[in-house]
């Protein structure tokens, strides 16, 4: 067992300090909680509601740091590899400039004797037949001298492809594996799954599993927020929307106090009904602008099945509406008060009208 395993291990049998007899479970990174940063399960239910997203589990802090001790590992593969690479560069050089030098050494030395042949080969010379004989030995032993140091230099070459090749599929293995670790150290590693809330609704919208809202009476426009809330001056946020089945609904973003003086039914979508919202005739809803208020995209009307996508940029405070199925057509207007929370929201009208999150 790693010394990671051990102290996940030993966190996750930790008691928590206010549910006795419940264990830690995660950890809370929002920077503005003021509630205790060590969870288990009550603590976030009862604590943490309103930022889930931005409590970390232990499981996957767990994986995180393991896939940065992998991260390490390789590296050091990488750097042992390259090490070897430049250590049979160098020796290398070293061979080929030793084999040059004897190489340059026999050179002057068959200059040197090729003098004294011409010196020595005369007609009437006895040392001559002896001297052809020595003359085609030492070419013999400088051809095999020649030829041993380009086995040499072809060796060398062959053993540098190879280790070339291992490096380049190392390298290619080492970025895809880095890439796929940096693609898991984004927001949506530790954001939960989105889910409609208990306690914001109202009391004749029923849930299923939390993530499927349905409207049971006829009693006008009832609203549904998310458990999940965001900070539009800090915070982007997007969230989608699949329409199980609807007569007439809205979805989008919304602060809650309008929705909580109405006990989640709205009568007046007049300015200041605190929505944010694309209706599924195409009309659009603004809470602080009345210009844009009541304003109808055609092209951006939906119905069952269709999947609507909002969004919010915290960079340029405005919202992008917009259809899965024709994501060229979008509708954008800015937020004009970033001071107040928001949640994505949904907006029933008839008896069996459904929306979930996905």
């Amino acid at each position: 067992m790693n010394k990671i395993n051990f102290i996940y291990i030993m966190i996750c049998k930790i008691e928590c300090q206010i549910h006795k007899g419940e264990k830690l479970s995660a950890i809370c990174v929002d920077s503005y909680c003021v509630a205790n940063t060590q969870c288990c399960p009550l603590c976030i239910k009862e604590a943490h509601n309103v930022h889930e997203h931005k409590v970390v589990s232990l499981n996957s802090l767990q994986s995180f740091i393991s896939d940065q001790e992998n991260i390490k590992r390789q590296n050091l593969e990488f750097n042992s590899v390259k090490q070897q690479l430049i250590a049979n560069r160098f020796q290398l050089a070293e061979l080929t400039e030793m084999i040059d030098a004897k190489i340059e050494m026999l050179n002057k030395n068959q200059l040197g004797f090729n003098l004294s042949i011409d010196q020595l080969m005369t007609l009437d010379s006895e040392e001559l037949p002896v001297l052809k004989i020595l003359l085609n030995q030492y070419e013999i032993q400088n051809n095999m001298i020649v030829g041993i140091d380009q086995q040499i230099k072809s060796k060398m070459e062959m053993q540098i492809s190879q280790l070339l090749s291992q490096i380049n599929i190392l390298t290619t293995e080492y970025t895809k594996k880095i890439r796929q670790n940096l693609s898991k150290l984004s927001v949506d590693q530790f954001k939960e799954e989105l889910k409609f809330s208990e306690v914001n609704k109202h009391k004749h919208i029923q849930l299923n599993e939390g993530r499927t809202a349905t409207l049971t009476q006829q009693i006008g426009y009832a609203v549904i927020y998310s458990e999940q809330s965001f900070d539009p001056s800090k915070e982007s946020f997007k969230c989608s929307f699949l329409v199980n089945n609807l007569s007439y609904g809205l979805v989008g973003f919304g602060s809650l106090e309008a929705s909580k003086t109405m006990q989640y039914q709205i009568y007046d979508f007049s300015k200041g009904h605190g929505f944010y919202a694309l209706h599924n005739t195409g009309v659009i809803y603004h809470s602080d602008d009345p210009a844009i208020n009541n304003t109808k995209i055609k092209p951006l009307s939906f119905d069952k099945a269709d999947s609507v996508v909002c969004y919010y940029d915290a960079q340029s405070q405005s919202f992008t509406f917009f259809k899965e199925s024709n994501k060229n057509e979008k509708y954008t207007m800015k937020l004009i008060d970033p001071s107040k929370k928001l949640y994505p929201v949904a907006i029933l009208f008839g008896p069996g009208d459904s929306i979930s999150f996905i």
